[in-house]
């Protein structure tokens, strides 16, 4: 992914956390994402019919072929996703960037939005912030 993009992440992917393996420290808010098999991918048939969707625009899934099988291990996820006061709390402890969406609010959060998700952040963002928290990104 062009790190220049913006993407909308919602952090709640965000918030991985490998290594607690205890149940009794697995904190009240992640929960245990049992580990298994899934389709990653598309086929070229699928490719074909989400870019007739979109007018034809079959390079935006270049890197979605081939479907493949991916063995992902257990892991921890939050259960809700990184709000906007959470955010702004790793923004003023680590002289981080706001999000985009904060620009229009006169670069702070979007007045009544505090409890909302963060949205407009970067993939280096995302991860700046999940290494605040102590966690990290998903790689698959």
């Amino acid at each position: 992914m062009n790190g220049n993009k913006l993407v909308l992440l919602v952090l709640s992917l965000a918030a991985l956390c490998p290594n607690i393996v205890a149940a009794e420290s697995i904190p009240s808010e992640m929960a245990l994402v049992p580990a298994g098999e899934f389709n990653m991918g598309m086929t070229p048939s699928q490719v074909e019919k989400a870019a007739n969707s979109l007018g034809g625009m079959a390079k935006y899934y270049d890197n979605a072929t081939p479907a493949h099988k991916v063995h992902v291990d257990a892991f921890y996820m939050d259960k809700y996703e990184v709000t906007n006061d959470d955010y702004k709390k790793f923004v003023e402890a680590a002289s981080a960037a706001i999000p985009l969406s904060w620009e229009d609010a006169g670069g702070d959060i979007p007045k009544g939005k505090g409890k909302h998700p963060v949205v407009y952040v970067n993939q280096e963002a995302a991860g700046a912030y999940c290494k605040w928290a102590g966690k990290r990104l998903p790689t698959e």
